[in-house]
């Protein structure tokens, strides 16, 4: 991965065989970064995203493997990380998305970063899920 900052945003680009969560995981470690908002494209070799059920109140993971575009990466950092997700189409123009777990660069990814104060989240009951503290 290499990175620049500009003013509070910083442009990332990831290498091949990275894995984007792992690697943005790192990157926010090591930059000290708790809040934030990003989008990005790019291609992967094959992802892990996930649906959440309101009824279960459990995630769902699907796997796709294969060249895909990454149609559209976007997230938002906060204390606990960063939550993304991605949409991403096939070679016939398939799009799969959801929650995104991990994918595996197979060309490169890029990402915008814009860094903010301070972003926390709260439990809440009602959903089972870590939800933005306003």
């Amino acid at each position: 991965m290499e990175f620049r900052k500009e003013n509070e945003r910083f442009v990332i680009k990831f290498d091949c065989g990275e894995k984007i969560i792992a690697s943005l995981s790192k990157f926010l470690e090591r930059t000290q970064i708790k809040g934030g908002f990003f989008f990005g494209i790019g291609a992967i070799s094959g992802v892990e995203f996930k649906s959440f059920s309101l009824k279960t109140k459990k995630y769902r993971s699907m796997k796709k493997k294969g060249e895909l575009e990454i149609v559209s990466l976007s997230g938002i950092i906060s204390e606990l990380g960063a939550h993304a997700h991605i949409c991403v189409a096939d070679e016939k123009g398939k799009c799969f998305g959801g929650h995104l777990n991990e994918a595996t660069v197979s060309v490169t990814a890029e990402i915008i970063l814009t860094e903010m104060k301070k972003i926390r989240r709260k439990y809440d009951k009602k959903t089972g899920l870590n939800l933005l503290e306003l």
